[in-house]
């Protein structure tokens, strides 16, 4: 009977967690951000436009959402190919700088920069982009979240001339 008993407490328990945890919302929102592309040569290679990936990550019952990535797209404006130069290229946030992880990068080779991206006269390039700090390795690869406000510096090189792009993200305020 006692052990009837403590399996019928140790299912209420579990059903009372699950109750919460269906009913309970996170009172975390997205960040909205305001995106500046600059050049620092005024080149006009490319135009670039940045959403930001928004991610959550969810630790016991707390739900911390956050910047998981951002969608950068590049659109050649010259009638010759553009290269995006990866290994030149990096992602800054909370005072340090990265690499630039891009999707479909395996995640042991994060620290490795990818080879150049060609775009084709007129094309377009839409990549999904992370800091190289962010993968980690804990029973199996995960994601972490990027912190503050990022900038990413871009290499794009066209006809032997090669420009550096900022886009820089900045929290607008939340009324």
């Amino acid at each position: 009977m006692k052990n009837v008993n403590k399996h019928f407490i140790f299912g209420a328990f579990l059903i009372g967690l699950l109750l919460i945890s269906c009913t309970t919302t996170s009172l975390a929102t997205d960040i909205p951000y305001d995106v500046a592309v600059t050049s620092e040569n005024d080149s006009n290679f490319v135009s670039i436009t940045a959403e930001p990936i928004y991610g959550s990550s969810t630790i016991l019952f707390d739900n911390y959402k956050g910047l998981r990535g951002i969608e950068l797209s590049i659109v050649n404006n010259t009638d010759k190919s553009v290269r995006i130069i990866w290994s030149e290229s990096s992602i800054s946030y909370g005072e340090n700088s990265y690499s630039i992880f891009l999707e479909g990068q395996k995640f042991i080779d994060a620290n490795t920069p990818a080879s150049p991206t060609n775009i084709p006269a007129k094309g377009k390039l839409v990549k999904e982009t992370f800091s190289a700090n962010q993968p980690y390795y804990d029973g199996g690869w995960t994601m972490n979240l990027i912190s503050g406000s990022p900038t990413i510096i871009l290499a794009v090189e066209s006809n032997g001339t090669r420009d550096y792009y900022t886009v820089k993200f900045t929290p607008r305020p939340v009324l």
